[in-house]
């Protein structure tokens, strides 16, 4: 359903090969800042990382706070999402930040005009979201994708998308509040 991307996991694996560029250490307070600044919720994982001096982890981290330093730059926003996709490409597979970072390049690139990279963005996002077991969290990125598809005229893409997020709320994982916010945003997307 979607073509992998340079930056997708399918073309460059789960993360980026290590630089032989020497870096100074970054210390846990730096690192949980520039996650603050992102907004992201800090994991434990991240700390152990961020303490184990993991350089990819460290890349994302130091990819979010540039992205950042852009926010109140609209002329800036593709070069965030941009960032922001890079950022998720350091991040390992099971790391829920990699989906909040393809959600945000997605918003980014929409914002932007660039329908099309947003929509990929959004679908990575969810079908990662959807490998790591989290369905509500698939199903609102398969609709944003809808959403952005609608936007550019792509009417069959949407309805794929809408589809999916459908299937998803059909999971027995989902209590009854989850499913009626997915299918309302369905109901408003379709």
């Amino acid at each position: 359903m979607n073509t992998p991307t340079p930056h997708s996991p399918a073309a460059a694996g789960s993360h980026r090969p290590r630089r032989s560029v020497a870096r100074r250490p970054r210390s846990l307070a730096t690192t949980l800042a520039a996650a603050a600044l992102l907004g992201l919720a800090v994991t434990p994982a991240d700390v152990r990382a961020s303490s184990a001096s993991d350089p990819n982890i460290e890349k994302a981290l130091e990819l979010e706070a540039r992205a950042q330093a852009h926010k109140d730059e609209p002329d800036r926003h593709h070069h965030m999402a941009r960032l922001l996709e890079r950022a998720a490409d350091y991040r390992e597979d099971s790391d829920p930040h990699k989906v909040e970072n393809l959600r945000a390049a997605s918003r980014l690139y929409f914002y932007t005009d660039r329908y099309r990279q947003s929509e990929n963005a959004a679908a990575r996002g969810a079908e990662l979201a959807l490998r790591q077991g989290d369905v509500v969290e698939a199903s609102h990125a398969y609709l944003d994708a809808a959403l952005v598809a609608a936007e550019r005229g792509a009417n069959d893409s949407a309805m794929e998308w809408i589809a999916e997020a459908r299937m998803l709320a059909d999971s027995p994982l989902l209590d009854t509040e989850a499913r009626a916010a997915i299918m309302r945003r369905v109901n408003d997307t379709a």
